[in-house]
């Protein structure tokens, strides 16, 4: 149960990531190929919220993924909606 008898809660947090090699990013391993400069460390914030009564929990959340390289125009973000129904 959330706080004060309340049947949600928010939740919020913060992740950091470093990667040395990507191959989506840098391209094949064992030859030349095309790549891009990528960014060796990334952020992603997420926060949601979640409301449960006795047979439905309900939960959305909203992930913001820092830029993973150079020439990205915009971060990349999603949003995600879970539904449970517990029988």
């Amino acid at each position: 149960r959330g706080v004060v008898g309340l049947p949600g809660r928010a939740v919020a947090g913060v992740t950091g990531s470093a990667t040395a090699h990507s191959l989506f990013l840098d391209g094949a391993v064992f030859r030349d190929s095309t790549s891009v400069e990528k960014r060796p460390f990334t952020v992603a914030v997420e926060a949601g919220v979640t409301i449960t009564t006795a047979a439905w929990r309900v939960t959305f959340t909203a992930v913001d993924n820092s830029r993973a390289f150079e020439n990205q125009i915009a971060n990349q973000g999603y949003t995600s909606l879970n539904v449970t129904y517990f029988w």
